[in-house]
């Protein structure tokens, strides 16, 4: 029994002594063991297929017309390589997207369709009349916009050289969301766009939107130039004071600035170093804006708030802008 008893005691202590460090040391000789072994079977399987082998699983692109008859390095060749799939891409992207609208318009008229299956011939002719009516008023109300429209509100395009290109067509793309919203609400607000000279990288964006076809005032010399500081209303999230009210007296600058990394101040600095009495404003987004909204937003979204703001007075609107 004594020595049963020293056996048990005895085995005892060496599972204390393997939970102490044993047990550790043991699984990192098995990972060693088991890299090594991967590392020994991998090298194995490349020597037998050689080097088509090690290259049979590498990523293979197809041929490029014309990259035969290419004299340039195998550095240059892959760059070139790359620049070619890109452009690919970028083509199959475009048809998608040309698509993408084909498939949007179906749908759309398939719901109007739906709509109006419904309803009586005498129904849908007063549908069809009334459409025609609301595009005749619309048109109308440009027309009216942009010859007295108020208040003017201006996009300043001075910033095109501190962006890059995606940013800056990313610019003309917001602008022209403004201006399509500007025309169904019927605000009556009078859109401007200043700085669009023939240097600014900015403008081939502009025109590839359709600019020439908007009614629009496009102006190629700044803002600080073309109206008097007094009568200016510049926002700028960096603004110390909200903006309470839309005056139709007034001009609101805002600007034409692309946050995807957002550059602190710049409107602010720019607007203080024309001097005078320039009132700088900012939408009171913390005191009405949902809980955790961005503080920089897109300027059609900018353009929206100010023309719902200059439809709806009073001080208890901004709620429900």
């Amino acid at each position: 029994p004594s020595l049963a008893s020293r056996s048990l005691t005895e085995s005892h202590g060496v599972v204390r002594h393997l939970k102490a460090g044993r047990l550790a040391h043991l699984k990192r000789w098995a990972c060693a063991l088991t890299s090594t072994l991967f590392t020994w079977l991998r090298r194995a399987s490349e020597a037998t297929e050689g080097p088509q082998g090690r290259q049979g699983r590498r990523r293979r692109y197809p041929a490029i017309p014309g990259e035969e008859r290419l004299d340039l390095s195998p550095a240059e060749k892959r760059k070139w390589r790359k620049e070619q799939r890109w452009l690919q891409k970028k083509e199959r992207r475009r048809s998608q997207r040309a698509a993408e609208r084909q498939r949007a318009a179906r749908r759309k008229k398939a719901a109007l369709q739906e709509k109006l299956a419904d309803k009586s011939e005498e129904e849908r002719k007063a549908y069809w009349e009334e459409q025609q009516r609301l595009k005749v008023a619309r048109e109308q109300s440009v027309r009216q916009a942009f010859a007295h429209g108020n208040p003017k509100v201006v996009i300043n395009c001075s910033f095109g050289d501190l962006m890059p290109a995606r940013d800056n067509k990313s610019l003309a793309s917001q602008v022209k969301l403004a201006y399509a919203f500007l025309k169904r609400s019927m605000a009556h607000v009078q859109l401007h766009v200043t700085s669009l000279e023939d240097t600014n990288p900015a403008l081939p964006y502009f025109k590839a939107v359709g600019m020439d076809g908007w009614q629009v005032h496009v102006h190629k010399e700044s803002v600080w130039d073309l109206y008097r500081t007094e009568d200016l209303v510049v926002l700028s999230p960096d603004a110390d004071e909200d903006l309470d009210q839309v005056e139709e007296d007034k001009i609101y600058v805002i600007g034409g600035l692309v946050d995807r990394r957002p550059q602190k101040k710049r409107s602010r600095t720019q607007a203080e170093a024309q001097g005078g009495s320039i009132q700088l404003r900012k939408l009171p987004l913390k005191r009405f804006a949902p809980k955790g909204s961005y503080p920089i937003l897109n300027i059609d979204v900018v353009v929206k708030i100010l023309a719902q703001r200059k439809l709806r007075r009073g001080p208890d609107a901004w709620p429900d802008i």
